[in-house]
Parts: C-alpha cells; sequence; structure tokens
C-alpha cells in the first residue's frame, strides 16, 4: 500500500482562514458588553426615582426634627430616562444578535448566551415598566 494516499485521505475537510477576530466578532463583543452596563443604569435611575423608603433611622430623625419623608411618590422625571435606557440596551441586544447571526456560516460557530440572557432581561423590564407605570 501507498502511504501517500492515506495521508491524502486524512486531510480535514477544510482549512481554517479565520487568523484572527474580524470586525464581525469585534462589535459582537462591543455590543454584548453595553446592555449589561446600559441595564445597571437603567437600576441606579430606577433606584433615585423612587420614593424614599422609611427606616428605623428616618423614623427616628423625623421625631427628632419634625422633618417628614417623602415615601409616597415616583420622581416622574426619571421614569422616562429610565424608559429611553431600556430601549436603546434593547437595541444594543438586537444588534449584537443581528451580528451574531451574520457569523454563524460554521457547524462550529455559535450564538452567546449572554445577548440572549441580557435581552430577555430587557424585554422583560420594558413590559414590567409599561405595566407598572404607565397601564
Amino acid at each position: 500500500m501507498n502511504t501517500n494516499n492515506k495521508e491524502r485521505f486524512r486531510t480535514p475537510a477544510f482549512t481554517e482562514r479565520r487568523r484572527t477576530d474580524d470586525w464581525i466578532i469585534k462589535m459582537t463583543n462591543i455590543f454584548s458588553i453595553v446592555p449589561w452596563f446600559v441595564v445597571f443604569a437603567v437600576w441606579i435611575v430606577i433606584d433615585f426615582a423612587s420614593p424614599d423608603k422609611e427606616t428605623f433611622f428616618s423614623r427616628l430623625a423625623g421625631y427628632r426634627t419634625g422633618l417628614e419623608i417623602n415615601i409616597h411618590y415616583w420622581d416622574e422625571a426619571l421614569l422616562p430616562v429610565a424608559f429611553f435606557l431600556l430601549l436603546i440596551s434593547l437595541a444594543f441586544c438586537l444588534a449584537a444578535f443581528i451580528l451574531n447571526t451574520f457569523r454563524m456560516k460554521r457547524e462550529t460557530d455559535r450564538y452567546r448566551k449572554s445577548i440572549m440572557v441580557i435581552g430577555g432581561i430587557t424585554i422583560i423590564a420594558i413590559v414590567a415598566f409599561v405595566i407598572r407605570f404607565w397601564l
């Protein structure tokens, strides 16, 4: 038997031509990180917009100084900012998902779970926000 024939059939079916990350991978990396920061910013804005919570120390300070704490009203000027940030997060998630879809040409390519997780969190937050504040 000729050993050259056996070696010829053992070569891989395709040659890996992807040497470095192309622009799609770089943009997908950026677009999958940015929504996490945006959702964190939404969390901070919602915390500032929420009514003050009455605690033991606030009651103690209120009794001593005669001040009342506003514990009943949301700051409605900050709520549209939070909703706009949620829409920005959703836009980044959709852009990252579309870019990731363009990259899915080989069996070894995978969808990024981070994009799907933060996209799901963002959609749930938008629905909850609309139900809570605008319905």
